[in-house]
């Protein structure tokens, strides 16, 4: 999980605050807290392709500050941008489910 989450800005004091709340016998407990609990929002600009290595499609949320330079217009412009080369499922789930979990049923 390590280094994609804590290359983000902000996340390596969020990371290390995560940790100090779980056990420290067992090493994959923060992994595990991080991916029940939070998400990670992709800009284009970022490389999701590295970021889902590191932590998995269930954890990335598509990202977009739209009418600024580094939002899109339209989320079909995040697929072909920050997407390309993903399987049609990680796809899915980032644009799509990862949210919908979030939302009451």
């Amino acid at each position: 999980m390590g280094s994609a989450l804590r290359a983000q800005d902000g996340q390596d004091a969020w990371y290390g605050a995560l940790w100090l709340l779980v056990p420290r016998a067992d090493e994959r407990a923060a992994e595990r807290c991080w991916n029940r609990h939070c998400f990670a929002v992709a800009y284009p600009e970022d490389d999701v392709k590295k970021i889902v290595e590191e932590l998995g499609a269930d954890s990335i949320l598509m990202g977009s500050d739209f009418p600024h330079p580094e939002g899109v217009a339209k989320p079909r412009d995040f697929v072909e941008e920050a997407l390309e080369g993903l399987a049609a499922a990680d796809i899915e789930k980032i644009m799509y489910s990862n949210g919908r979990r979030m939302l009451p049923k």
